[in-house]
């Protein structure tokens, strides 16, 4: 399986991409730009963006963002007219170099790892009964557990950040499915997909 197929990565939507994903204002070359000049970036540098997936080159890449972007209305202002004809402003530039780097699959993992590691600690920290009457009887096993519990809470916090600013990461298929009333994939469904691939 493909994942960049199924994946989407920063996939612009009507909201501004700088309040939709977080992240994407931890890079500077992003804070600057316009709303549309970010999403022009992600429509010709992004390894998600319909445009690259389709392997367009890149004069036919800028185009047609640039068609996809701005109105017809802005097409006719001199700075847009020189893009169209290849002549990209540098901070737009740069922008679209970094959105480049950005890699779908490693920030899936990434993603699908922390959402992993947030299941195991929280079972981790549930004793079925059986346990509990085993720490009824080890102190030792009573104090390790309280431990543990106590770490795993400070650990939490920071684990479920890292989780909701989900790396810009979406699943494509499942937004499809959802779209038609369909359940959602689970994480654990999509992270047997991949390795399955």
């Amino acid at each position: 399986m493909d994942t960049n197929d199924d994946v989407s990565l920063f996939e612009p939507t009507g909201r501004d991409m700088l309040f939709e994903y977080p992240e994407l204002g931890k890079y500077p070359e992003f804070l600057e730009l316009k709303a549309r000049d970010l999403k022009l970036a992600w429509f010709i540098g992004n390894r998600t963006s319909p445009f690259v997936k389709a392997g367009y080159a890149p004069a036919k890449r800028i185009d047609a963002a640039i068609r996809t972007v701005y109105t017809e209305k802005a097409l006719d202002r001199p700075e847009v007219k020189d893009m169209l004809k290849g002549v990209i402003p540098p901070h737009i530039m740069l922008a679209i170099q970094r959105m480049a780097v950005f890699s779908p699959s490693h920030r899936l993992r990434a993603k699908l790892g922390s959402e992993y590691i947030f299941e195991e600690l929280l079972d981790m920290i549930y004793l079925t009964p059986e346990e509990k009457l085993l720490m009824k009887m080890d102190a030792d096993l009573k104090k390790k557990h309280a431990d543990l519990l106590i770490k795993v809470n400070s650990e939490l916090p920071s684990i479920i950040q890292t989780i909701e600013s989900g790396y810009g990461v979406g699943n494509k298929k499942d937004k499809k499915e959802n779209k038609e009333g369909k359940v959602l994939t689970s994480v654990r469904n999509i992270r047997d997909r991949l390795q399955n691939s």
